[in-house]
């Protein structure tokens, strides 16, 4: 029993001697009884106050306890205890209120819960108060120290008294000793009392509340004691510790609590550091119980054989203890601990938000997460494992409590830290699952059920377009139940009284009644507006029919014919009794029909089912349908019904009557030909009003006809056989009647007679493989026999002989792979074999393989006589003829309908042509090389080869021939008229171009006179003969060196020279007749400026050189040869009469050289040798004598 409070609502104390406006508003009609020292009551501990025992029922639906203070004067008047009922006071705090909702008892309980954590608190402080503490602790600090005072002084004077009479000398002494002894004893009483201060604290907090007690309280409490607030630290972070672990003894989270312990961090002025460390201390202790619990996958596999860490022993420990434990009590305290552990989670989360920065809050996590070993997202996981579904229930007990608002939701939500999403999300579940409990218990919505539902929308402030919304989420599924049961009802009702209800054109019940109970049920559900009714029917109506086709999809599946047929027409009456209750209730508009919105919600179910099945259900209703013929307007109406509902298009039912009426078509037909093979018009008469009757589109028809058509020919060309004429004009008989046209029949005529003209076509090639003349009339007898037009027979034919012809070809390049390959590696070698021997075609750079040619023409002959190569003729305009009265000329062509190009890769193709080429030019026969030319164009044809790829053969092949036939001419240094009529031949037999032709004569004569060219720059020393053969070779093939792709201009200059340097020697060239050199200018295209600088250099170098070698002469005594070198520098020294600078040869060589010139000139005449003496004399650098 609670003092000066109510232990419900926390009130404030009832005044002394006040007139008691608290009882006088809240209780109508009371009676108190006051007992002084009864067994029911007891004094208060405050002096002045007895206490009442009044037993009150409040509003807040809890029965608690009231202590009042009453007056002496009041005592005769209070004569009774009653329960009366109180109204909620503003006052109430939201945490009480939420609990007891949460929890579902009264607010009694909750308090008693947690009193019941108060005392247990207050019995772990106790242990620190004794008897002397207590009663040390009763007085206050003034009192306490007049009272240490008083009795020290007392003791030292009555030790000092004591000791008077025995040892009077140490009165004094003892005295002192005396009141020391009792001081020391009185301090440490007092130290021994600050201990019992929390215990003192929690009393307090046990007694008045936790929620009520203020700061300045608990300041007097500790203070009294001594104590200052940096000392009363340490047992306020007990008792923070103690109120803590009480909180989780058990797993259902309180929001007092966590209130408690906020009220208790204000009041203790306890940090978040502090608070931190005091959840890590609780921690520590919740993890060691936990630690098998924390992560259910974990397993001694995962701690690995390496985890010998205190930590890992133990998680082993409990890991094999978890897995001894299998039965239900472990699994019971499986689950308590761990909801446990996510309590302590949720109320640490709480606090260390509680007034914190961002940073203090999340380094306080970070050392909980670390300790316990989880990630961010299992915490979180585990936040919302234990304050969702608590939020949820308190949202649920908003129905059922009139007494929580909208505020004590947002307190919750806060408190929680529930988002604003969350909580909406929430709101509207409970709201929603609100409705449909009202609806799920009145088929309706009361008018106190609207009432309900608006303060509830209010209290979860939920806007009028979502409740509307959710409202109808919950209205509609009702409306479309009932929708349901009345179009089942009305189906039933209708098919029990007539079983062809589905081709009937009107209703054959009455639907008022049905109606108007539909029109009930939607003012039951508040469905006004034509939306919310649309939508229902459409629900409605596909809910309805969504069994009925689910029953026809398995009958389908099982090949329940009879069931599927039955279905069917269950649909076209609820598609019929659909659109009439929407016609009658008025519900569409004029965009929307009511068989637009029947077909649609019909639909909608059908589209979930494949579309082969929905298209096998037509055709097997339609086959129902066509039992009885014809089809009356009626049923064409209910198969289009049908297929409205099974959403097929009307080329799906035109393809399912195809399928379903034409083997009944094809029955009578077929019944009709085979009786007779002479048909009358009256025959044509019955087919006609069979098409009528069965509503045969042409199309279909004429499909059966042909398909009837083509039986016939089957039987006829059974076993390859070749049916009579008389068969053959039966057959006409029979395409006439069915008015089938022969380009219709063709197909079949080549499909069926194909077989029998191909056994034909082998018969008459026989082992030759080559057809005779005089059986290729017969075979076109046969095709047109047979009904094959000529294209297909020919067609056959080229099929047929495709494969001899790949033969051929295929032995031809054989046999030039085998003529390919090294010698010896895959051929035989005759011993005889001559390998000096030259084959036919070296000499032109080609060599021939006549086998490969031989192969080649025999494949040519081969086509020719099994008339593979057509000859066209056409009729063309003459060219260049102004006469407009002139007859056209006629031209041929040949035309090959059948190659070998799709056979062979194109380069093997053209690789052969090359190879038969090259026979032509080979051989030595002048018939047979006629032969070869003559089927050269038409092999071309038969390999399908391009006129592209012809010339590029040609062109590659005659650019070979063309190189090596210039080779051999050119080495005369001239081409002659019959080198160039055989060049000529060459280009007009291979069809190359002018051009081409004309670039490699070009080219070879460029080449020939590059050769020599060369020959000559390289030469050490040139001859005027090989001067002379070049100019020469230039003039005969008109090739000019001036041309710089052949020669440089370095190179001229140097031809230039070298022709000069030869001309001086030789005496070509003279003082008095130069005019070789400008004829030399002329034909190297060298400059006067240049020219002249080339000559000087030119006869300096010779001067200078013969000076040099007619010294060394000298030296070694060969006067003969040093004379001969002066004769050759006389030679060029005349040109330039100049002292020759010479660093090698001195003056005495010189003079030397001179005298013996000049006595090898004894004897001749005077003028000459004089002449010369005085030339050489200039030329050494001498004056004239």
């Amino acid at each position: 029993m609670n003092c000066f409070r109510c232990s419900c609502c926390f009130l404030h104390p009832f005044p002394k001697n006040g007139p008691y406006p608290f009882l006088k508003n809240r209780i109508a009609l009371f009676d108190v009884v006051v007992k002084n020292s009864s067994s029911s009551g007891k004094l208060c501990v405050r002096p002045g106050f007895r206490i009442a025992r009044v037993h009150v029922s409040i509003g807040c639906l809890a029965s608690t306890n009231i202590s009042a203070a009453v007056t002496g004067k009041e005592d005769s008047t209070l004569a009774a205890t009653e329960s009366y009922s109180l109204k909620v006071d503003d006052n109430v705090r939201p945490e009480v209120l939420i609990d007891a909702a949460v929890s579902g008892t009264n607010i009694d309980k909750i308090l008693k819960s947690n009193e019941y954590i108060a005392e247990q608190v207050y019995q772990s402080c106790k242990k620190y108060e004794g008897y002397l503490q207590s009663l040390y602790g009763s007085f206050d600090i003034t009192a306490r120290r007049f009272m240490a005072s008083v009795i020290a002084i007392a003791s030292f004077l009555g030790g000092r008294w004591l000791s008077m009479k025995r040892i009077p000398k140490y009165a004094n002494l003892v005295g002192i000793l005396s009141s020391l002894s009792v001081s020391i004893s009185l301090y440490l009483v007092s130290r021994s009392a600050k201990q019992g201060c929390a215990a003192q604290v929690t009393l307090f907090l046990k007694e008045k509340g936790v929620l009520s007690v203020t700061e300045v309280e608990v300041r007097k409490i500790f203070e009294r004691y001594g104590l200052t607030r940096e000392e009363f630290l340490p047992y306020a972070k007990e008792i923070y510790k103690f109120y803590l672990m009480g909180c989780i003894q058990n797993s259902s989270l309180k929001l007092t609590e966590i209130a408690q312990l906020f009220h208790l961090k204000q009041i203790f002025h306890l940090t978040g550091q502090d608070v931190g460390d005091i959840h890590q201390e609780v921690g520590k202790e919740l993890y060691r119980r936990t630690l098998v619990y924390l992560d259910e996958s974990t397993n001694i596999e995962r701690i690995g054989p390496k985890g010998n860490s205190p930590r890992n022993i133990l998680r082993k420990k409990e890991l094999k203890k978890k897995e001894k434990l299998k039965d239900l009590e472990y699994q019971e305290e499986t689950k308590s601990l761990v909801a446990i552990l996510d309590k302590y989670f949720c109320i640490s989360d709480r606090v260390f938000n509680d007034n914190e920065s961002e940073e203090a809050y999340m380094y306080e996590w970070s050392r909980l997460r670390k300790q316990f070993s989880l990630n961010e997202e299992e915490i979180e996981k585990r936040l919302n494992r234990i304050r969702i579904p608590l939020y949820e229930t308190l949202a649920k007990a908003v129905i059922i409590n009139y007494q929580i608002d909208s505020s004590i939701l947002e307190t919750a939500s806060s408190t929680l830290s529930i988002e604003k999403e969350v909580s909406s999300q929430i709101h509207m579940q409970v709201y929603r699952s609100m409705l449909e409990s009202i609806l799920q218990n009145n088929e309706r919505i009361p008018e106190q059920g609207l009432k309900e539902i608006q303060r509830v929308r209010q209290v979860f402030s939920i806007d009028m377009d979502t409740s509307q919304k959710l409202l109808l989420a919950v209205t509609i599924p009702a409306f479309q139940r009932k929708l349901e049961q009345t179009l089942h009802s009305c189906v039933a009702d209708w098919i029990s009284k007539d079983k062809d209800a589905f081709v009937s054109t009107e209703i054959g019940i009455d639907l008022k009644p049905y109606i108007q109970s539909l029109r009930a049920k939607t003012e039951e559900l508040l469905l006004s507006s034509k939306e919310d009714l649309l939508l229902g029917f459409q629900n409605g109506i596909a809910g309805a029919t969504a069994s009925c086709f689910k029953k026809a999809m398995n009958f389908l599946r099982v090949q329940n014919i009879r069931g599927v047929e039955q279905e069917a027409r269950v649909l076209i009456v609820f598609y019929k009794v659909a659109v009439e209750i929407i016609d009658r209730m008025k519900i569409c508009d004029s965009t929307h029909t009511a068989s637009d919105l029947v077909q649609k919600a019909m639909a909608k179910i059908s589209s979930a089912h494949q579309t082969d099945e929905c298209r096998l259900f037509y055709r097997i209703f339609l086959n129902d349908c066509l039992k009885e013929l014809p089809l009356g307007t009626n049923k064409k109406n209910s198969l289009q019904i049908l297929r409205r509902i099974l959403s097929l298009s009307e080329l799906d039912a035109d393809e399912a009557y195809r399928n379903v009426i034409e083997p009944i078509y094809q029955r009578k037909l077929q019944n009709l030909v085979e009786s007779q093979t002479n048909y009358t018009q009256e025959d044509k008469e019955k087919l006609r009003k069979l098409e009528e009757t069965l509503s045969l589109s042409p199309d279909s028809s004429k499909q059966v006809k042909l398909q009837c058509y083509k039986m016939r020919l089957s039987k006829l060309v059974e076993n390859n056989r070749i049916y009579s004429a008389k068969e053959a004009d039966e057959l006409d008989n029979l395409r006439n009647f069915l008015s089938i046209t022969k380009d219709e029949v063709i197909p079949i005529h080549v499909e069926l007679a194909r077989p029998v003209f191909e056994q034909s076509i082998k018969e008459a090639m026989g082992s030759t493989g080559i057809i005779p003349a005089e059986y290729h009339d017969a075979l076109d007898r046969l095709g047109e026999r047979l009904g094959l037009p000529e294209r297909e027979a020919n067609a056959i034919l080229y099929n047929i002989t495709k494969g001899p012809m790949k033969a051929y070809v295929d032995r031809a390049i054989k046999i030039f792979q085998q003529r390919s390959a090294p010698r010896g590696a895959n051929e035989t070698r005759d011993i005889g074999d001559d390998p000096l021997i030259q084959k036919p075609g070296t000499s032109l750079g080609i060599e021939a393989g006549g086998n490969v040619a031989m192969e080649l023409s025999n494949l040519v002959e081969y086509c020719v006589r099994n008339r593979l190569i057509v000859q066209r003729t056409i009729l063309v305009d003459k060219e260049d003829s102004d006469d407009v009265t002139s007859e056209p000329e006629k031209r041929t062509y040949l035309e090959f309908p059948v190659t070998l190009r799709d056979l062979f890769d194109p380069s093997v193709l053209q690789e052969m042509y090359r190879q038969y080429l090259i026979q032509c030019f080979a051989v030595k026969s002048r018939s047979e090389k006629q032969r070869y030319f003559r089927d050269l164009d038409r092999l071309a044809g038969v390999f399908g080869l391009t006129s592209e790829e012809v010339n590029k053969v040609h062109s590659n092949l005659g650019t070979v021939i063309y190189n090596q036939y210039l080779s051999q001419a050119l080495s005369e240094g001239r081409l002659e008229q019959k080198d160039l009529d055989f060049l000529n031949n060459i280009q007009q037999s291979l069809s190359m171009s002018p051009e081409l032709c004309r670039g490699l004569i070009r080219d070879a004569k460029r080449s020939k006179v590059s050769s020599l060219l060369q020959t000559i720059l390289s030469a050490s020393k040139v001859s005027p003969s090989q001067m002379k053969e070049l100019r020469e070779v230039c003039h005969h093939l008109e090739v000019s060196l001036v041309d710089n792709t052949l020669s440089t201009k370095d190179q001229r200059k140097r031809l230039f020279i070298l022709e000069v340097d030869a001309c001086i020697e030789n005496g070509l060239i003279t003082v008095e007749d130069q005019s070789l050199i400008r004829e030399l200018q002329h034909e190297y295209a060298i400059s006067d400026e240049d020219a002249k600088t080339l000559i000087v250099e030119c006869i300096q170098n010779r001067c200078n050189s013969h000076l040099i070698q007619a010294a060394a002469y000298l030296r070694q005594s060969k006067s003969e040869q040093a004379i001969e070198e002066l004769n050759n520098l006389i030679k060029f020294g005349i040109f330039l009469p100049d002292k020759i600078p010479s660093s090698v040869v001195t003056i005495k060589e010189r003079e030397e050289l001179l005298l013996l010139y000049q006595a090898s000139r004894v004897g001749e005449t005077q003028g000459g040798s004089q002449e010369r003496m005085e030339l050489l004399r200039a030329l050494f650098g001498f004056s004239k004598t």
